[in-house]
């Protein structure tokens, strides 16, 4: 230890302290103190004023090196990556948003009573004019008049030569990128050494570097990088070809309502075609965030490309690109069911993630394990308040500053599934609020979390009150909705009630449940996706309580369901 400080003061306040303390300490000859000025004009004092400066930026490096050897507190992006590197794991490039379109026709004699093909890379454009593109061949059944159909935010580079003179083996290839505004997607990525074909891993752990012909890709902020194992030689004198696909990321994502404009190759299979996305798209990325990195990477150790433990299951989708959470039901150990969110608040993640997801998994999983993958429920917050502004704010300041601190708390981004929700939060949130002088909550209560019960299909379902106060019963009551040929039926599990049989195209309906004293709107948003023998539960539970949102459901605001009634107070009348 040393007699000037210790370690435990880290301040130039506490260092300089202990540092007179010592010098005063020190006894004369005649065994009274040596030093008695301690003035700072003293040069002791001066010198001690120095040296305590020093100590004190010394500490500050030491602390930073010590914080930036731990994953979880390191502050550094540098420093994280070079955590990941530790366990395997290479950054990640762009992730390409994807998006669900919906196309519908007429049926025509000849075009539409046959099965059609609509072929991979069959390209549509955006509001924005952004290219976006099929993966896969997809069919439209004949005699159908609506399909949905998975879309990536994607344009392809195909062909790209890298002169064997260029390779020098043991350093990694730069992918050449002309298009600097646009990012590299690992998505269809292929190589070719000469007419060899190599394959793209996540980790060399498993393969031969002498005679295996695999490869690796990450990306930094000088580029994507392609990395081949250590030991592995290139031939000589063979060039490498690349195709790949390069893509907005993050910058990609739009809201619903933006792809309308049907190809002139999809015009042709029946009548009246059109074209839209009923939903926005929630999974493109340019970059992951610091926290992302910190997840993905406990993630990538603790699975180590595995899929054993429940866990594993959890963990190797939420190293899928696109993915914010994950939450497995093992109610039926023989099909279990992993619910996932995507990246974007309030957004349904796409069914081509769903599929990313599923063959991510798949493929790291052992025989014999099966496993479902959908969406989970976002659940939605709604409000009907009574507002007093005060003095000097205006109706429209008022909304904006309590609507955005309501999107603010209660987003998926702050909060992953099975999140909660309570009356005495959005009062201390929104009476905190500079702008508000006065709040009463007359309703609050969220959407139900909808179980599939057959069918394993995910039922988008919004619902609303009929009026404030349109629930009187004093428990919860559940509902199981059943799809058949006919249509949809709702019937209660306690109380005897049951609707009668609704048509498949009546989206929305009005549920008025005198049995349980309950009356409710209920919109299914997707029900042409939903096959014939599903059933689905839900709960609608009491009034006046708080909420947790089941841990396969995340509770968000979206703004839907708020009734805010404001009053203003003109600064004037209070004069």
């Amino acid at each position: 230890m040393n007699k000037w400080t210790n370690p435990y003061s880290r301040s130039f306040q506490d260092i300089k302290r202990d540092m007179i303390s010592a010098l005063t300490s020190i006894p004369s000859p005649t065994g009274g103190k040596l030093i008695t000025d301690i003035s700072e004009g003293n040069i002791l004092v001066i010198i001690i004023s120095a040296v305590a400066a020093v100590v004190e930026m010394l500490h500050y490096y030491i602390d930073n090196a010590a914080r930036e050897s731990f994953l979880d507190s390191a502050r550094l992006y540098s420093s994280v990556l070079s955590h990941g590197a530790l366990v395997d794991y290479l950054p990640r490039g762009a992730n390409p948003a994807t998006v669900n379109v919906i196309l519908t026709r007429g049926i025509h004699p000849d075009t539409s009573q046959v099965d059609n093909s609509i072929p991979s890379g069959t390209i549509f454009y955006d509001s924005n004019g952004n290219t976006w593109q099929t993966l896969s061949d997809i069919v439209w059944p004949k005699y159908t008049t609506q399909l949905k159909m998975p879309l990536s935010q994607i344009e392809l580079v195909s062909n790209i030569n890298i002169p064997s003179t260029d390779i020098i083996n043991g350093i990694d290839i730069r992918v050449p990128n002309s298009d600097t505004t646009k990012h590299i997607s690992t998505v269809g990525f292929t190589m070719y050494v000469g007419t060899d074909k190599y394959t793209l891993v996540d980790t060399f752990a498993n393969y031969n570097p002498l005679t295996d012909k695999v490869y690796r890709l990450y990306t930094n902020n000088t580029g994507t990088y392609i990395k081949f194992p250590l030991g592995h030689r290139l031939p000589s004198g063979k060039d490498i070809t690349i195709n790949y696909y390069i893509t907005l990321g993050e910058y990609g994502n739009i809201q619903q309502g933006s792809i309308t404009k049907v190809p002139d190759s999809i015009k042709v299979l029946g009548e009246n075609v059109t074209v839209n996305n009923p939903e926005a798209s929630a999974d493109g990325f340019t970059e992951d965030n610091i926290e992302v990195l910190r997840e993905v990477i406990s993630s990538f150790s603790r699975t180590q490309g595995k899929a054993i433990t429940n866990k594993d299951f959890v963990d190797l989708a939420k190293q899928v690109p696109g993915v914010k959470d994950a939450a497995i039901d093992t109610t039926n150990v023989l099909d279990k069911v992993l619910y996932i969110t995507s990246l974007t608040p309030g957004v349904s993640p796409s069914s081509q993630l769903i599929s990313n997801v599923k063959k991510y998994i798949t493929d790291r999983s052992t025989i014999g394990d099966s496993i479902t993958v959908l969406p989970a429920n976002i659940t939605k917050l709604k409000l009907d308040m009574q507002v007093t502004g005060k003095p000097g704010s205006s109706e429209v300041s008022i909304k904006n500053a309590i609507l955005s601190a309501l999107y603010n708390e209660y987003n998926s981004s702050n909060y992953g599934l099975g999140n909660s929700v309570r009356l005495s939060d959005i009062y201390s949130l929104i009476d905190n609020l500079k702008e508000v002088d006065y709040l009463y909550i007359k309703d609050m209560y969220i959407t139900p979390y909808v179980k599939s019960i057959y069918g394993h299909t995910y039922l988008n379902l919004d619902y609303t009150r009929v009026g404030t106060g349109s629930i009187r019963n004093s428990k919860s009551v559940t509902y199981l909705i059943t799809f058949s040929s006919e249509g949809y039926r709702l019937y209660s599990t306690t109380g005897g009630y049951s609707s009668g049989i609704f048509d498949k195209n009546q989206t929305l309906v009005t549920i008025d449940d005198t049995k349980n004293h309950i009356s409710f709107k209920l919109t299914l948003y997707n029900i042409h996706d939903i096959p014939n023998g599903s059933k689905f539960q839900f709960t609608v539970n009491e009034p006046g309580h708080d909420f947790e949102a089941n841990k396969f459901s995340s509770i968000v605001f979206t703004g839907e369901g708020l009734n805010l009634d404001i009053k203003e107070v003109d600064a004037s009348q209070t004069a």
